[in-house]
C-alpha cells in the first residue's frame, strides 16, 4: 500500500522473471533455459497473486469487515465446493488464536441444515441461495482441487437454474484507509498495459506465451475494477 502502483508491478514482473513477457516484443522471451510453458505458468501465477492482493480484504485490519464477516465468507466458500457435515466444515475452517473457528456463530445465517435421509446418513449443511453471490473462484484458501470442484459445482447449479454460467468477482468490502491505495493498481499505467497486452494476445491467439487462463484472470481483474468504479 506504500509503494507506488507502477513501481510495485514492475518489481513483481522482475521477481517473476516476466519483464520480457510483458513487452510487446516477445523475441526477448526466447531462451533455451526457459520454455514457453514455464513462462505461461509464471504469468498465470502473477495474475493470481494480483487477484489476491486486490480482492482478499476479509481480514480485520485490512478491509472494513468484522471477524464474523470473515468466518461467514470462509463457510460460504467451503459450501460452494459441496455440502458438508458440521464436523467436516469445522475441520476445513482456519482457527483463531484461541483455536476456535467461529462456525457456530455464523453457520445458520449462511446455510440450511438438511437432516439425514436414512438412519446411517449424516446431516449436511447446504448454502442458502442468497449467499452464492459471494462466491469467488479465486478464493485464496482454495486448493487447486477445491477451486476446480467449486467452479464445476457453481456452473452446474447455474445451468440447472438456466442462468448465465459466468463466475464474476463478488463485490468486495472497501479497504481500510491505510490500505486504500491498493486499488490504484487497477488503473496504473503498468496494469493497463498488462491487461491490454493479454487481451491483444487473446485476439490474435498466435502467441506461444498466452493461455486461456491468463485471459480468464484478466477478465476477473477487470470485474474487480468495475466494482471499484461504482
Amino acid at each position: 500500500a506504500l509503494v507506488p502502483a507502477n513501481d510495485f508491478l514492475i518489481q513483481l514482473l522482475d521477481k517473476f522473471g516476466l519483464i520480457a513477457w510483458a513487452s510487446d516484443d516477445l523475441t526477448a522471451c526466447s531462451s533455451e533455459d526457459v520454455m514457453p510453458r514455464q513462462i505461461i505458468t509464471l504469468a498465470e501465477e502473477l495474475l493470481t497473486l494480483l487477484i489476491y492482493v486486490l480482492s482478499e480484504r476479509y481480514d480485520v485490519g485490512i478491509g472494513n469487515v468484522t471477524r464474523k464477516d470473515a468466518v461467514k465468507r470462509e463457510v460460504i466458500h467451503q459450501l460452494c465446493v459441496q455440502p458438508m457435515a458440521h464436523s467436516e466444515l469445522a475441520k476445513a475452517l482456519p482457527e483463531d488464536p484461541n483455536h476456535e473457528t467461529g462456525v457456530e456463530d455464523v453457520v445458520h445465517e449462511v446455510a440450511v441444515f438438511k437432516k439425514p435421509s436414512g438412519s446411517e446418513g449424516k446431516g449436511m449443511y447446504e448454502l442458502r441461495p442468497e449467499c452464492y453471490g459471494m462466491y469467488n473462484p479465486y478464493f485464496y484458501h482454495y486448493s487447486r482441487a477445491d477451486q476446480s470442484k467449486s467452479e464445476e459445482a457453481q456452473r452446474k447449479r447455474k445451468q440447472a437454474a438456466n442462468e448465465d454460467q459466468a463466475l464474476p468477482p463478488p463485490v468486495p468490502p472497501p479497504f481500510l484507509e491505510k490500505f486504500a491505495n491498493i486499488v490504484n493498481l487497477l488503473h496504473c499505467d503498468v496494469m493497463i498495459h498488462l491487461l491490454n497486452l493479454i487481451l491483444k494476445r487473446t485476439e490474435s491467439s498466435q502467441s506461444s506465451y498466452w493461455s486461456e487462463l491468463q485471459f480468464e484472470k484478466v477478465l476477473h481483474i477487470i470485474g474487480i475494477a468495475l466494482h471499484e468504479e461504482r
